[in-house]
């Protein structure tokens, strides 16, 4: 079963989606702002990232920045 993270601060749109994700069988975890769904990532490893650009705390370009960085992956 892959992982899938949702950061998306709406709570509605968040629980929307995690159950979509679960309902075909992958495990979702989720996050309601920049910083926490970023630690997330960084502690485990994820199949897919559904990313809100507009999050408390640290945008989504700021997520996808300093996750790029901080696991080495190239643009």
């Amino acid at each position: 079963m892959s992982k899938i993270l949702i950061v998306e601060d709406d709570k509605e749109i968040n629980a929307l989606l995690s159950n979509v994700v679960q309902s075909n069988d992958y495990r979702a975890d989720t996050s309601f702002d920049g910083f926490s769904g970023l630690q997330m990532a960084l502690e485990k490893d994820y199949g897919l990232i559904l990313l809100d650009l507009m999050l408390p705390y640290k945008t989504g370009e700021e997520f996808i920045r300093q996750l790029r960085v901080k696991k080495n992956t190239p643009v």
